[in-house]
């Protein structure tokens, strides 16, 4: 069993990568908590960070 949300960091050299996997429905695009999700991300779009 997973927990809702989880995430990793991770640093290559000059590269820092920010994995989220979502495995609730509620927070899936969609769903109704992902205006939530939605609103979290967008700061660090916003900050430079790429969506993959």
């Amino acid at each position: 069993m997973h927990a809702p949300f989880e995430y990793q960091v991770h640093r290559d050299r000059s590269t820092l990568t920010f994995d989220i996997a979502v495995h609730w429905s509620l927070w899936t695009p969609g769903g109704p908590g992902y205006p939530d999700v939605h609103q979290g991300i967008t700061p660090l779009l916003r900050a430079g960070w790429e969506r993959a």
